[in-house]
């Protein structure tokens, strides 16, 4: 039989004594969410088709920064925002889902619930190099079917599909 020489109780305070000079927890940020990649490579400012509108000759741009898709307008060298949307994107879809939510102003009311509000957008979404190419219908409530692929103004039951190939500006 061996002998220990150690106690149970003087193992418990050594064991305990030898924590009170452990270094303190580090803090550690907690993770920030992931930003699907392809709304990272959306990210920047793009111009629709040529660029110009047929209506006064302005010059037509969107610019996409986190979330946000706005469109701007440049009269006469002066730049204008125009309407701003929330993206909401699902990556994960064959071919990526991309809608486009109308953000309230303070001179207009939020649209009611269930209802995704005035020119808003269902569509689908690629980007190829500097080319971002959207496919979308407008609507009104949240069951307007979305176009299922991508084409020269697609007909969806009844509801015009529209194309938009935008080019990166910057």
């Amino acid at each position: 039989m061996t002998k220990s020489y150690f106690s149970p109780t003087l193992g418990l305070v050594l064991a305990t004594s030898a924590l009170a000079f452990a270094p303190a927890p580090v803090f550690r940020e907690p993770p920030k969410p992931k930003v699907p990649e392809l709304l990272t490579t959306m990210q920047g400012t793009w111009v629709i088709g040529n660029g110009v509108s047929a209506r006064g000759g302005r010059i037509l741009r969107v610019r996409i920064r986190g979330n946000s898709w706005t469109y701007i307008s440049i009269t006469n060298g002066v730049e204008r925002e125009g309407p701003k949307y929330e993206i909401v994107l699902d990556a994960k879809q064959n071919p990526p889902t991309l809608d486009l939510k109308s953000v309230a102003r303070a001179n207009r009311p939020a649209p009611p619930v269930g209802r995704v509000g005035p020119f808003a957008l269902k569509g689908i979404v690629k980007v190829e190099g500097d080319s971002l190419t959207l496919c979308y219908v407008r609507c009104n409530d949240q069951n307007t079917a979305r176009p299922k692929q991508f084409g020269e103004n697609e007909l969806m039951q009844g509801e015009s599909g529209v194309t938009m190939t935008l080019q990166r500006f910057e």
